[in-house]
């Protein structure tokens, strides 16, 4: 889905992630499969999901997922 994606820091373990933040503008019922497709996914070759948080004041989904560098 369409969105841009952040670099964030989990608090407590210090862990770099991705936060793809998508406006609620876009189709959620799409939205809901792509977090349902990766919730069931659990490969060292795939990008890990960690969890979804609705920011209601920005009206965005957050998507929090296993940050992948390009280097």
């Amino acid at each position: 889905s369409y969105g841009s994606v952040w670099q964030g820091q989990h608090k407590k373990t210090d862990a770099v992630v991705a936060i793809k933040r998508v406006p609620i503008e876009n189709d959620l019922e799409e939205l809901v499969k792509e977090i349902e497709h990766m919730k069931g996914l659990d490969s060292p070759y795939i990008v890990h999901y960690y969890g979804s948080y609705f920011r209601d004041n920005e009206r965005e989904l957050w998507i929090i997922m296993e940050m992948v560098s390009a280097k």
